[in-house]
């Protein structure tokens, strides 16, 4: 309807123009108009007639200039226009082309169609199956409805897993480990001990070095490495680093005894963002960090938990105690210690979701925690060594493990 009336106010307007303003603009009735408006017909031209007057394309058999816009009496159109071939009434904007060139919708060019609803303009299409609006769908093979699905490798059909990928630090080297390897040992990626770890997005390994707690465990060569593939050091600062992590942005930071650095990767220049006293810290967001110091580092690093806005280097106590290690999952605030893993609530309190004894830890993609434990915490319930708590409260293996990194991966 609003385009059989776009149009009728456009012949109208063109009839008006043409006749003068004496007299009435006779009452139109747009059901008045046949099936077909854009094309001409005798009803056409007695039901589109203003005084006695028809406005419509009449065709010239020209190249340059196939259509002219004329407007003549009832009587010329009905006698000398109906069987012309090629005149044809203008489109819903007053365009002139051949009937084949209009859209459903009648626009001279337009790309309206009707979808297998019989919609013009609609949306409706048909499934894999052939059916207008169904649900079917083609598998990643092509298969109409079929089951195949892509891993997480990208291969059609593949068996490739996820997996959490854990990575911890010894005194004597760096250590690799994955869920779907259980009944594999650890593979040793490097002989460089460190003491703190960090592994980036695309599992780059960095591994920091010096500082108070790392001279206490025998490494005395200070600062930050990146481990190329054969596992070999490469230097890429000179800052302490009790603790490694990688802001959202991806860029790296490093915390210790005089607060935490934004690590330049090219240059190694450190820029301080805090300088809070640092042993154990993870980003929230951007600007926004927690930081924890336990029994291990209150020697050095007063025992308390804290966040840090890295806006003004403004820090807010949490809690007055402390833990070993500290992480951020889908928001919530984690940290461990001798008597288990802590979510950090809102009003500061420890909520214990795991018991045990942890100095090191952290969580997978399912949920699952990962202990690291050194030998800090010798002669308790739960020694040295490697936990996969989802599978069991004894140690996979005993490495005495420095600092441990869980993420995600693809097998």
């Amino acid at each position: 309807m609003p385009l059989r009336l776009a149009l009728s106010s456009l012949l109208l307007l063109a009839a008006f123009l043409t006749a003068g303003c004496a007299g009435e603009t006779p009452a139109f009735d747009p059901s008045d108009l046949d099936s077909d408006p854009y094309a001409i017909t005798a009803a056409d031209c007695t039901d589109l007639a203003v005084k006695n007057k028809v406005t419509f394309c009449h065709a010239t058999s020209s190249a340059t200039n196939p259509y002219n816009v004329v407007t003549v009496s009832t009587n010329a159109c009905l006698n000398g226009h109906v069987g012309h071939a090629g005149d044809v009434l203008p489109d819903a904007y007053g365009a002139c082309c051949p009937v084949n060139e209009q859209d459903c919708a009648g626009v001279c060019g337009g790309s309206a169609i009707v979808d297998c609803a019989g919609t013009c303009g609609g949306s409706a299409a048909e499934d894999c199956a052939g059916t207008c609006n169904g649900t079917a769908a083609a598998d990643c093979a092509g298969t109409c409805n079929g089951s195949a699905i892509e891993d997480c490798a990208g291969t059609c059909a593949g068996t490739a897993e996820e997996v959490d990928v854990v990575h911890y630090t010894t005194d004597d080297g760096v250590y690799r480990w994955t869920s779907s390897s259980a009944a594999a040992p650890p593979a040793q990626i490097s002989t460089f001990g460190s003491y703190s770890l960090a592994v980036s997005s695309l599992e780059e390994v960095f591994v920091g070095t010096g500082g108070v707690e790392a001279t206490s465990q025998g490494l005395s060569t200070a600062g930050i490495y990146l481990l190329d593939g054969a596992g070999v050091p490469a230097l890429v600062s000179a800052t302490e680093a009790e603790d490694l992590q990688f802001a959202p942005d991806g860029t790296l930071h490093a915390a210790n005894r005089y607060g935490i650095f934004a690590i330049d990767e090219g240059t190694g220049a450190a820029t301080a963002v805090s300088s809070n006293p640092t042993s154990q810290f993870a980003f929230e967001s951007a600007t926004s960090v927690v930081t924890t110091n336990g029994s291990a580092h209150s020697s050095t690093f007063a025992r308390r938990t804290d966040r840090i806005d890295l806006t003004n280097d403004t820090t807010t106590l949490i809690n007055g105690d402390g833990g070993e290690d500290i992480k951020v999952d889908g928001g919530d605030v984690l940290l461990c210690g001798l008597s288990g893993i802590f979510e950090v609530l809102p009003s500061g309190a420890f909520s214990r979701v795991q018991t045990g004894q942890v100095f090191n830890f952290g969580v997978g993609s399912q949920g699952d925690f990962y202990v690291g434990n050194s030998d800090f915490y010798g002669g308790i319930s739960w020694p040295q060594g490697l936990y996969a708590l989802s599978q069991s409260a004894s140690p996979l293996y005993t490495p005495d493990i420095n600092a441990l990194v869980v993420t995600d991966g693809c097998e």
